[in-house]
């Protein structure tokens, strides 16, 4: 989370966002496997969203 703050504060979006996707990708991973759901990681980071409010 603190570097994406920092790129955030140096005026890197680009940076910010790709780090903010790969966060997202990482926690709603965690969270599926938490919960014993299955995933692929070739799906995109909207089908995990949709993954999850399905199975909650």
């Amino acid at each position: 989370m603190s570097s994406i703050e920092r790129d955030i504060s140096a005026n890197k979006p680009a940076a910010a966002l790709d780090r903010l996707h790969n966060y997202c990708m990482k926690k709603f991973g965690h969270l599926l496997d938490s919960h014993d759901v299955g995933w692929s990681t070739d799906e995109p980071l909207h089908s995990y969203g949709g993954i999850w409010v399905m199975t909650v």
